[in-house]
């Protein structure tokens, strides 16, 4: 019996030993290779127009669910070009430029701005609900999800 699994044993490690080469080989050869190249930005790039748009928003923020109609009329009036630009970006083409790298440093730069624009669009849709203006508050928060979509 010891003398019949001799023969299996060095059969499946054989086995796992081409498997192993196999798989260390499929690995070279897949990082050996160029990224492929980047698909082409359209033009204009709605992309850009968000970037734009969310730097414009301050970081100070304000949490749009506990302040007063007041507040929000005035924080909304003084990031209105932020949100017509935003407005503009999202009715164009966007695609996020891709690098090809470990990490994506521009991408995520982007993000915290991209936050504060997403919370000026909600300041909006909250305007409109305490404005009794519920078509108008749906398209805020529909906005907001639309950017989301587009910075993705």
């Amino acid at each position: 019996m010891a003398i019949m699994a001799r023969p299996v044993a060095k059969l499946l490690t054989g086995f796992f030993v081409v498997a192993a080469l196999l798989v260390v080989a499929t690995l070279v050869f897949t990082l050996s290779q160029p990224p492929p190249a980047p698909p082409p930005l359209p033009k204009p790039n709605g992309y850009d127009d968000l970037v734009r748009a969310a730097r414009m928003v301050p970081s100070n923020a304000l949490d749009f669910r506990t302040v007063s109609a007041g507040e929000l009329r005035a924080f909304l009036g003084t990031n209105a070009a932020a949100l017509k630009l935003a407005s503009t970006g999202l009715t164009r083409r966007c695609q996020v430029p891709v690098v090809f790298s470990a990490t994506q440093e521009a991408h995520l730069a982007n993000l915290a701005t991209f936050k504060r624009l997403g919370l000026a669009l909600g300041a909006q849709g909250r305007l409109a609900e305490l404005e009794n203006r519920p078509a108008d508050a749906a398209e805020s928060y529909l906005t907001e999800i639309r950017l989301g979509y587009a910075i993705s």
